[in-house]
Parts: structure tokens; C-alpha cells; sequence
């Protein structure tokens, strides 16, 4: 039986055997653990809290660089000090230098990567198999330890010259197809992570849409969100729709943005407490209200600026006078076909309460620039 390391464990200790467990090169695993757009457990999360003040103003990417110069120094020292712990340590972070790929399976897990070492004589001499786990157990607590004092000692931004590398390695994290960092142009700063919107019927047009976001910075100094609604008309007068704060946020000037199809778009910015520090999260809410329209309507949806897996909600409260032969849910489909309606038994045909009431949460991650809704038919 393998004896664990004696006292408690280290504030990064969580995190450094999450990333132990990422399949693929370690600074990919660093970036996931340092990007709050990525679905990871509360606990593997100390290392970005450590860096997220000093580096906040860096992009993710360039922010595991650095944070990766610093662990490949602190492995280094461990095995100074611990030769065999150090062995251990790089065998499972499958490099010596962390960034280059090894020869061994990437896909093979620790103890697989432990058993190859051993076998291979990195340990110098053949040793029993909990042994090699041992070496891993007290080399990750002493790993943790050494950088949480050593991320204690870069708490200021100028601290971290020796280790911000080339300027040409900076840079936003690149857009990938299961990635929900958004384009620099005109996005909206934010991820996020929790978003209900809640839609109330009137006969068969939408008379009230409530939206409650939990967003969290990209960047630093990220102050407002920019709400939209459309008008249902293109006088605009008492059909135009008005967008209220409701919950830790105040509203801005009101905005409109012309349309090439008909009305214009009225656009509000929701303006934060304070400005938001890289990776800082805030929950708000924003309601719109006032549109006089009885234009028959055949969804609701949402565009995605990047939304965390099981992290959007979709609600409608139907009139109960004029409720819908079908409904479904529809996401990253092309336009025309969100709308044809799923036969009976499909996955994505939905039911509703006998009082109107029907709602869906998606459950995988919302890609950049893709509509996530719920469509119904009216016969």
C-alpha cells in the first residue's frame, strides 16, 4: 500500500494533478486550467486565481507561457533537491522540457507513464511498482508546495519579467472548432458561463423577455454587457421595446442600429458595479419589455458568445389561450432547418406543463457565433 505525503496538501496540488490527468501536450493543459471559458472544477482552479491578478491583463494564452516557464523551473528545483521525485514528475508530465512532446503514449495514463519509466531504467535501477507511485505522490506535494510559494512571490506584474518570454508569443488563444473564445472584432469581452432567459407569451407574440447572466472577464477593465432588442416596428414610438436593468447593473444611453431587413435594433449597455479584472465573474439581469406586437412568433433564441457546457436555460411561459401544436429545441443548425419540426419521438421535440410552461437546458459547450433556441409550430 502506497503511504500518501504527511500534512495537508498544497493550494496547487489539485490543480498540478488535474493537469497530470489532460490528455495531450502540458501547455494545452495549462491554458484549460487558466481559461474560466473551459469546464473545470471549482478545486483545479488555484492556479488561476494565483495568476489571474498579476497576468490578468495578458491573454490566456500568453499567460500560460509564463506559468509554464515557472513550473518547468520548479520541477527543475525539485529535482535538484529529489532526483528520483523530479523523474517521477517529468515522466508524468510526459517531457523534460513540459513543452516538447514525448516518445511515450501521450494517452497513457500516470501509472502506464510511471510503469514505461521504470521499465525504460529512469529510475537507474528496476523498483516495485508502488514505489514509482510513491515518487509521484511526494514529487506532486512537493511540486505544490514550492509553487505556492513561489506564485506568492509573483503577485506583482513586474515580477514576472524574467518569465514573459519573446513579445511574438503573446496573443489571444487561437478560435478551434470546441473553442468558445470569441474574435477580437466587435465581440462582447466576456464568457459565459450561466445564462436563463425567460420569454412570456401574450396570445402568440412575446410580451417580456427577462435575461440573467453570469459572465466572466476576457480582459481587464471589461465594465458593461450590450443588450439588444428588436422593434417591432420601424416607427419605433410606444412599439419600441424598452430594455430595464434589473439586478447589479444600471442601464446605459439607448443605442440604434440600423438593420438592413426592416426595423432597427435597440441596444443597451447593462453597466457593471465596477470594472471587471481578467477572469472576475458577475452575475446581472437585464428585462425587455413594451413591444406592442401581435406578429405571430415561432421561436426564441440566443446567440452564443461563447457559453460554458450546461450553461444555458432556455424558458418560455406560453399564453394558455394559444398554445402550440409542437415545440422542440434547436442549436448550431443551419437557419432554414432550425424551424422544420422534429417528428413525434424525436430527441428534440419538447413537452409543456398544462399550464404553458416548457423550458430546456443545452447541454453541451455554446460555440462562438451559433443560435441555440427553442421552435414551435402553431398547427
Amino acid at each position: 500500500m502506497v503511504k500518501n505525503p504527511s500534512g495537508d496538501p498544497a493550494r496547487c496540488e489539485s490543480a498540478l494533478k488535474e493537469l497530470a490527468r489532460h490528455v495531450g501536450p502540458v501547455k494545452i493543459g495549462l491554458r484549460r486550467l487558466l481559461d474560466y471559458t473551459e469546464d473545470v472544477a471549482e478545486e483545479h482552479r488555484e492556479l488561476a486565481r494565483l495568476v489571474a491578478r498579476p497576468l490578468g491583463s495578458l491573454a490566456v494564452q500568453r499567460q500560460a507561457d509564463c506559468l509554464l516557464r515557472v513550473v518547468r523551473e520548479e520541477i527543475d528545483n525539485v529535482a535538484d533537491e529529489r532526483w528520483k521525485e523530479g523523474v517521477a514528475l517529468r515522466t508524468v508530465f510526459r517531457a523534460s522540457e513540459l513543452d516538447e512532446p514525448s516518445q511515450s503514449n501521450p494517452e497513457a495514463g500516470i501509472y502506464a507513464r510511471l510503469k514505461l519509466a521504470n521499465e525504460s531504467g529512469e529510475f537507474r535501477r528496476p523498483v516495485h511498482p508502488d514505489t514509482c507511485l510513491r515518487y509521484w505522490l511526494f514529487g506532486v506535494r512537493n511540486l505544490g508546495r514550492r509553487l505556492d510559494r513561489r506564485l506568492a512571490e509573483l503577485q506583482e506584474p513586474d515580477a514576472w519579467a524574467p518569465y514573459l518570454g519573446a513579445p511574438d508569443d503573446a496573443g489571444p488563444i487561437a478560435v478551434g472548432e470546441d473553442s468558445a473564445e470569441p474574435p477580437a472584432s466587435g465581440a462582447q469581452r466576456v464568457f459565459v458561463k450561466r445564462l436563463v432567459a425567460t420569454y412570456g407569451m401574450k396570445g402568440r407574440a412575446v410580451n417580456y423577455a427577462i435575461s440573467e447572466r453570469t459572465v466572466v472577464a476576457l480582459d481587464a477593465g471589461v465594465d458593461r454587457y450590450r443588450v439588444r432588442a428588436r422593434s417591432p416596428r420601424r416607427e419605433g414610438g410606444a412599439d419600441a421595446p424598452v430594455i430595464r436593468a434589473r439586478l447589479n447593473c444600471r442601464a446605459g444611453e439607448v443605442q440604434l442600429l440600423p438593420s438592413a431587413d426592416g426595423p432597427p435594433t435597440h441596444e443597451v449597455a447593462m453597466i457593471f458595479p465596477q470594472p471587471l479584472k481578467a477572469n472576475d465573474e458577475i452575475f446581472f439581469a437585464s428585462a425587455v419589455s413594451g413591444q406592442q406586437d401581435t406578429t405571430p412568433l415561432v421561436e426564441v433564441q440566443v446567440t452564443s458568445h461563447g457559453i460554458a457546457a450546461n450553461g444555458l436555460t432556455l424558458r418560455v411561459q406560453f399564453d394558455r389561450e394559444q398554445l402550440p401544436a409542437a415545440a422542440w429545441w434547436f442549436a448550431e443548425c443551419l437557419d432554414d432547418y432550425r424551424l422544420v419540426k422534429p417528428p413525434e419521438g424525436d430527441v428534440r421535440r419538447l413537452t409543456w406543463s398544462s399550464l404553458g410552461y416548457v423550458e430546456y437546458t443545452f447541454t453541451r459547450k455554446g460555440k462562438y457565433g451559433h443560435r441555440y433556441g427553442i421552435g414551435w409550430a402553431w398547427s
